[in-house]
């Protein structure tokens, strides 16, 4: 499993919202096109994210500390992607994640 992010603008977290299969076009691109590039993601940790998951949370497993949700928060959202679907943080799980990491 990999941990890749993207920030949504305003606009694409409407699509997001309003058809959760946008995801796989914001996250991968036309991939039906064999010419197409996927995007660069914002942030790639690659399979670093369960070592950053056990620094933020203090355990391997499930954690309510909010920073832990930085990530394995948010809700489910689109099409599974060979490593689950994608995850949505709303605005007020950044804030609450944003404050956690401020401490």
């Amino acid at each position: 499993m990999e941990l890749i992010g993207h920030r949504l603008s305003a606009e694409e977290l409407r699509a997001v919202l309003d058809d959760p299969k946008t995801v796989s076009l914001l996250l991968f691109g036309g991939l039906d096109d064999e010419d197409a590039e996927m995007p660069d993601p914002e942030l790639d940790l690659h399979k670093a994210w369960h070592a950053l998951f056990y620094l933020l949370a203090g355990t391997a497993g499930r954690s309510d500390d909010p920073a832990a949700a930085a990530v394995l928060g948010g809700e489910d959202i689109g099409d599974e992607g060979g490593y689950g679907p994608a995850r949505l943080l709303s605005v007020e799980t950044v804030r609450l994640v944003a404050t956690a990491l401020d401490m």
